[in-house]
């Protein structure tokens, strides 16, 4: 379908042109879109199509793997939790840098969750710049690294009621 020569474009032009993924979606979009790495490429639309980040995966993965129960994109009271330890009653967000318009927003659901009894953990994008609770650490959404986990590890580790076999 695409008129122009891959051979003849730079991987920055904003030339848009049609995709079709492994599953044989199609889709139209610039190939720099396709090509930039930071944030990272658009994929797939219909492949992608869930509300979530490589960030959110990521924690949830590596929490998934210390602590039993773990629950992602968990419904609360009609409030969406990224990634919620019940026993705990904790809460774990991850704010991306579209969240720098969304502080207001982000404050009222604190203050929901913490007069449900839940304490929230916020990873901040670094590009968010404020923290809206004592609970905020600054990563970078999009390349999550282990000491961003360990963050929320040593946070945790605070908490008594995690069991012994969990903390170590």
């Amino acid at each position: 379908l695409n008129e122009v020569d891959p051979l003849n474009v730079s991987p920055n032009s904003n030339i848009v042109v049609n995709w079709r993924c492994k599953l044989g979606h199609k889709w139209s979009t610039a190939i720099y879109h396709r090509t930039k790495t930071n944030p990272a490429p658009t994929n797939c639309p219909d492949c992608n199509n869930f509300q979530t980040s490589k960030a959110e995966v990521r924690v949830f993965v590596e929490i998934k793997k210390l602590i039993n129960e773990v629950l992602w994109s968990h419904r609360f009271k009609k409030k969406q939790i990224d990634i919620f330890l019940p026993k705990l009653k904790i809460a774990i967000e991850i704010d991306g840098h579209f969240h720098i318009k969304n502080e207001k927003k982000d404050k009222e659901k604190n203050i929901f969750l913490k007069n449900n009894g839940i304490t929230t953990i916020r990873l901040r994008d670094f590009k968010c710049k404020t923290k809206i609770s004592k609970n905020d650490f600054y990563v970078d959404t999009a390349d999550i690294k282990i000491n961003d986990i360990k963050k929320i590890c040593n946070y945790l580790l605070e908490t008594k009621s995690i069991k012994k076999k969990e903390k170590e």
